[in-house]
């Protein structure tokens, strides 16, 4: 990310896009989710966090995304993961989206990869 927050009145309203790094052992994948709203930094790691851990968080239909998640809902732009699909070189590991235990083992990292700020 070439920027973040910077100069000027806080909190700033806008919209962050968050990188999640998942694995258990060899397995590894990464998914993409938004956050919006007055909120930054180290708060925006925790919600995506707790969000994660409870199963309670939605991805976008993208290409990076369809590569490691199974979607629950059909054709619905944003969704629930039925599964987490992680890759060590061809072998696929499946992770049920809706087992909280499993969900709280496989978070490695979370980054904040881009900040667009809403003005008002």
């Amino acid at each position: 990310m070439e920027k973040y927050m910077g100069e000027g009145w806080y909190p700033k309203y806008g919209n962050h896009d968050v990188k999640i790094k998942l694995q258990w052992g060899r397995y590894k994948g990464e998914v993409f989710t938004s956050m919006g709203g007055n909120i930054a930094g180290a708060s925006i790691i925790n919600n995506i966090a707790s969000s994660f851990e409870e199963g309670d968080i939605t991805f976008k239909r993208t290409p990076e995304n369809e590569k490691y998640i199974d979607f629950e809902d059909g054709e619905r732009k944003y969704a629930y993961a039925d599964c987490f699909k992680l890759f060590d070189g061809e072998d696929i590991l499946r992770i049920d989206g809706h087992d909280k235990e499993e969900m709280k083992k496989i978070i490695v990292g979370i980054e904040i990869v881009n900040f667009q700020e809403e003005k008002f």
